[in-house]
């Protein structure tokens, strides 16, 4: 429950301290009061973000909410890796810049935690219940309420959330693969194409030598013959140093001075005669290799069209190429086994979900009489006898969060046997009834310690605003209801009583609230029954309705 609230530099108020009961805390004041900020301020400290403007722009924002904790709170409070205490303290810090600042237990959080904790702690119920009547969170939320086999709810929420996330991985991949297997063959041609080529045996460098070697053949031959001639023919270069080494030679054993040129002319001839040999070994006189040569012109052919093919310019590029597709036919095969992988996955989880949403239908179903018959009963308390409740249920081979149900709430009215879908119910005075009744009625499982209505009573009066106002009574013997109300005969079933005035101090306007004696609340309900002048008529029924 909320045990205090502290409120200061929050809009029109100033400095605000709220101490709730346990039981009905009803809060009343005129419209522009500031009441809205009393909901905003917890709203704030359920995680919500704020909207309403900071109109000091010295000081900030300071909302703090203490809460009584359960096991159910100090559990998720361990969770959160939070400290556990028989108390919960909730604090939001607003700057006037906007930025802010959460903190539990003064220890600093993200809103994302406050989000977590008031799913445990507050039921906020404003005029939008009428339009979430109708909306799935709002009907399964009503049914799972009475399953007692909670757990059975939280099992199938974690399996259909495996279900989602192999199932979201299963479709990218799909996805994924059909559009790879569009290129596997166009891949694989070419890979099939630079595997032919055999480019590891390829030298682009020296077939190119050898091509021009053998297609040059014939002239190679006549220039090598010709060499040969010059070199070693009669009176060839070699055949003339030769003579002309043996006359130095002789000619140094006179002049020993003469011996180192002897010695250089000896070298050149040695040198010649290795020279020729070397050119007549590179390039021998052969007959012309017309099947070789038609060979290296079909690989320099083939060569020269995967370059410009594949847009490269060396065989050394045409190797990469050649891998980065084996590469990528290796993530196409890649991709089709993470496929299969995740598709067994998405079925065995989907399984799973269809199993427990079979379990979690029987339960539904076995509720659903009781609901309807409780919930007649309420109706009828609340002046609506003409009406009738039931909810219908059929299974349907679709998962959602829920389980595999399609869940219909509907209402039959004027004593009619035709029922409707409840969000075709125009009445807004009728549809606030419902689903304050449906509140009632799950309220007595206690899911949240906290209920807080905004208005919900809005659209009746008279005998049927008394109903209403003990139904809320009643529902604060199981929960702490905290109730903003314009109706009298609502307020007087408070067992505490706020209300709300905005004051003009001169120098600006402050919403203050007081928490009203017996003497006062008279003079209040008075108020709210006859207007500013409350005569004693008016205060009569005032005291009775307190009675």
């Amino acid at each position: 429950m909320l045990l205090k609230l502290s409120v200061k530099n929050f809009t029109l108020i100033r400095d605000l301290q709220i101490d709730f009961s346990s039981s009905l805390n009803i809060i009343t004041g005129q419209t522009g009061s500031g009441k809205s900020l009393i909901i905003s301020a917890i709203q704030l400290l359920m995680g919500k973000r704020n909207q309403a403007p900071n109109l000091n722009e010295e000081k900030k924002s300071i909302i703090e909410g203490v809460f009584k904790s359960s096991p159910v709170i100090n559990n998720l409070l361990k969770q959160l890796d939070l400290d556990e205490d028989d108390e919960l303290i909730i604090r939001k810090e607003i700057y006037p810049n906007g930025k802010s600042r959460s903190f539990v237990n003064d220890t600093p959080v993200k809103t994302d935690v406050l989000k977590l904790l008031s799913q445990e702690l507050i039921q906020l119920n404003g005029q939008h219940l009428i339009s979430d009547i109708s909306s799935n969170q709002f009907k399964y939320a009503f049914l799972n309420s009475f399953i007692e086999d909670q757990q059975l709810l939280n099992d199938y929420h974690k399996a259909f959330n495996e279900f989602l996330k192999f199932q979201k991985r299963y479709e990218d991949l799909l996805k994924q693969s059909s559009m790879l297997n569009e290129q596997r063959d166009f891949f694989q041609y070419q890979l099939d194409e630079l595997s032919d080529a055999d480019l590891s045996s390829l030298d682009e460098e020296s077939l190119n030598n050898e091509y021009e070697i053998i297609a040059n053949q014939e002239k190679i031959n006549n220039n090598v013959q010709e060499i040969t001639e010059i070199f070693s023919g009669d009176n060839g270069l070699i055949q003339l140093l030769h003579k002309a080494n043996i006359k130095l030679a002789d000619f140094s054993e006179s002049f020993s001075n003469i011996s180192p040129y002897s010695d250089r002319l000896n070298s050149i001839y040695i040198e010649l005669d290795d020279l020729i040999q070397e050119i007549k070994l590179q390039f021998p006189v052969k007959a012309p290799d017309l099947n070789r040569q038609n060979e290296l012109e079909g690989l320099l052919n083939k060569l020269n069209f995967l370059l410009k093919k594949f847009n490269v310019v060396n065989v050394s590029e045409l190797i990469k190429k050649r891998d980065l597709l084996e590469k990528e036919l290796g993530l196409i095969d890649n991709v089709e086994q993470d496929l299969n992988k995740y598709e067994v996955q998405k079925n065995h989880w989907e399984s799973i979900c269809f199993e427990l949403a079979k379990k979690i239908n029987k339960l539904r179903v076995n509720n659903i009489q009781m609901i309807a018959d409780e919930m007649n009963k309420l109706l009828a308390v609340l002046s609506m006898e003409h009406a009738k409740f039931k909810v219908e249920i059929s299974t349907t081979q679709v998962l959602n969060e829920f389980g595999s149900d399609q869940v219909t709430l509907l209402v039959a009215v004027n004593n009619s046997s035709n029922y409707y879908p409840i969000h075709q119910f125009s009445s807004g005075g009728e549809l606030s009834r419902i689903a304050l009744a449906m509140k009632s009625l799950t309220s007595i499982k206690g899911i949240v310690p906290i209920l807080i209505f905004d208005e919900i009573d809005s659209g009746v009066s008279g005998e049927v605003a008394t109903e209403v106002g003990k139904l809320l009574k009643k529902i604060a013997k199981n929960v702490q209801v905290i109730n903003i109300t314009h109706l009298p005969q609502v307020a007087a079933m408070g067992s505490t009583h706020f209300h709300v005035e905005k004051i003009d101090h001169g120098n600006g306007l402050e919403t203050m609230l007081k928490s009203l004696r017996k003497e006062e609340r008279i003079q209040v309900l008075a108020k709210m029954l006859g207007g500013e002048k409350t005569g004693k008529a008016a205060l009569f029924n005032a005291q009775e309705l307190l009675n």
